[in-house]
């Protein structure tokens, strides 16, 4: 559960850094009011409103987001966490095996009677 937060937590940070990093550019680049008057010209909002009221409603908006999906993604990790470890005790779980190959020496030289001389030779 430790890291499942962590995680989510670094993620979450992640993107309302990103958003953050988005709203500067689309409000320097004007962006913003191109928006607020493309949706004046077709009569969604009054050319007095705005849609983008502030940047301070969208970065509220992004970190209730974040906030909210780190929260799911650390309990949905914690239940599959949890459903897998009972899982694994009712089945027996996973079992991987490693084998080490030690490589063998072919060209050894073996002295008449079949012993073989001390340092491979």
């Amino acid at each position: 559960m430790k890291v499942s937060a962590v995680l989510s937590a670094l993620a979450a940070l992640g993107l309302v850094l990103l958003s953050v990093m988005f709203w500067a550019v689309i409000s320097r680049l004007g962006l913003v009011s191109a928006f607020d008057e493309a949706a004046a010209r077709v009569a969604l909002i009054d050319p007095d409103e705005s849609l983008f009221k502030a940047g301070g409603e969208y970065l509220r908006g992004m970190i209730l987001l974040a906030a909210s999906w780190m929260a799911g993604t650390t309990a949905t990790l914690t239940v599959g966490a949890v459903l897998y470890n009972l899982l694994a005790d009712l089945v027996g779980g996973i079992e991987f095996t490693v084998l080490e190959e030690v490589p063998v020496d072919t060209s050894a030289r073996h002295e008449a009677g079949g012993r073989s001389r001390p340092g491979g030779m």
